[in-house]
């Protein structure tokens, strides 16, 4: 049993006093491994194993996968640390590493609430990998920064506590604690670029120059102060722009106008740091271009929109939207809808409830004569509704509340019997209204999703 540990070395003590002031849980990455083990157990070792949740990501693609999850299972049993496995799958062969990186960390995600932490324990060797990873791939002074030990990652707080300490370092703790922890096999593998930096490219660099992961560590943080500013200077751009961050309401999107007045390189600049702001990894620097060149400088009648397989950047009514590509989703199809027996209804990307009873005259409440059903379905074109004494097209409404075309395609009408008498982002026909004095019930229909979903 875990008994009596020793105390933390000073330094990672510190280091996990400091992110360890969360007011949700800490969810951890657990792998298994060397490094993952040696974070768990500091935090088992600083008293956090309470507000822990151990997070284990099951990719199947070892054959001792299997004895990795109870291996894991095992451990946070004994330590009384919250577990969980997520299996996932990943498919096909093709850029194997990144498929599995993002597979994980949406298994993670799935798990990280608002006021939690995600915990990862990536440490001092692995920076200097990605540093040379992404110097290879030809990032940017934001990809060349490296990893921080705090960030946002998809929405979610993300901390890396160990990312000052060396792996040898990590070796120690973990010798001197008797840890146990698994070895993938595939790690020694250089077939994956990270192996082929860590067994061949580093230790080379470490035999000419025994500093060099310290150095690369160094030149990462000095890119890191490099990138901040550049994010300092996008938040900048992004307030000139007229730019909302799809809080309160509002839509995630900027003007067109203003931002065309900025230099090529601050336009790039500011969307970098737009996706940063919201924890969404940049798409590559031929995706960026196409917006500047196909969506910022369209006529303003046009709705162009650049795709990547994190999302899309569409324009409406001359502002530029980060949309998740989840608002282009196909519709769902029609359905009936019972509400005096089920006041809620999820409609796709919509939430249709009564919310409780209203008398008298209002907008927002549907009278319902009968215990009938309703029929709720996206538009097809041509829908009409009486509202405020005409019947007006549904499409022309929303055009004229600027409701965004992708969002048409998914908004609900409301039918009684053939007639259309609720529309969403526009309200309750004008017959279909209590009477004064009359008790019914409220209709709300809520989108349940955001403009950047991840």
């Amino acid at each position: 049993m875990f008994t009596s540990p020793p105390p933390l070395p000073e330094e990672l003590d510190v280091l996990l006093r400091e992110a360890a002031s969360c007011d949700g849980r800490i969810v951890l990455g657990y792998s298994g491994g060397l490094d993952s083990s040696v974070l768990l157990a500091a935090l088992v070792r600083g008293g956090y194993a309470d507000k822990m949740l151990a997070v284990h990501v099951h990719h199947g693609l070892s054959a001792q996968a299997d004895s990795w999850l109870q291996h894991c299972q095992s451990v946070c049993a004994e330590y009384g640390v919250t577990f969980v496995a997520e299996r996932v799958a990943v498919d096909g062969l093709d850029n194997l590493e990144a498929r599995a990186r993002d597979v994980r960390r949406q298994a993670l995600l799935r798990h990280v609430f608002t006021g939690d932490q995600l915990w990862l324990a990536h440490h001092h060797d692995d920076q200097a990998e990605t540093l040379l990873l992404r110097l290879m791939r030809g990032a940017g002074s934001r990809g060349l920064a490296g990893m921080r030990a705090q960030s946002c990652w998809g929405g979610r707080q993300l901390r890396r506590p160990l990312l000052g300490l060396s792996r040898q370092a990590l070796m120690e703790m973990a010798t001197g604690w008797q840890l146990g922890w698994v070895e993938d096999e595939s790690n020694t593998d250089q077939c994956f670029d990270r192996n082929f930096l860590r067994s061949a490219i580093l230790p080379s660099l470490v035999e000419r120059w025994p500093a060099a992961v310290s150095r690369l560590g160094a030149a990462a943080d000095r890119l890191s102060e490099d990138a901040t500013l550049l994010d300092e200077l996008a938040a900048s751009d992004f307030l000139s722009c007229n730019g909302n961050d799809g809080r309160d309401g509002k839509d995630n999107s900027l003007d067109c106008r203003q931002m065309a007045a900025l230099s090529a390189a601050r336009q790039r600049n500011l969307l970098r740091g737009w996706l940063n702001r919201r924890g969404v990894l940049a798409p590559s620097a031929k995706v960026l271009q196409r917006v500047l060149s196909e969506v910022l400088t369209a006529a303003e009648d046009r709705e162009p929109r650049v795709e990547w397989p994190d999302g899309v950047f569409a324009r409406f009514r001359g502002r530029l939207y980060m949309l998740s590509k989840q608002v282009f989703a196909a519709p769902p199809a029609p359905c009936q809808w019972q509400p005096q027996d089920t006041p809620q209804l999820d409609f796709g990307h919509w939430r249709l409830s009564f919310t409780g009873q209203l008398k008298g005259q209002n907008e927002s409440a549907l009278f319902l004569p009968e215990n009938g059903p309703l029929t709720v379905r996206v538009a097809e074109g041509g829908e009409r509704i009486l509202w405020r004494g005409m019947h007006r097209q549904v499409s022309e409404l929303w055009r004229q509340q600027g409701v965004p075309p992708w969002q048409r395609k998914q908004m609900p009408l409301i039918y009684r019997e053939g007639q259309l008498v609720a529309v969403a982002g526009v309200g309750v026909a004008d017959d279909c209204h209590p009477l004064p004095g009359e008790v019914v019930w409220g209709l709300s229909i809520c989108s349940q999703i955001t403009d950047f979903a991840l």
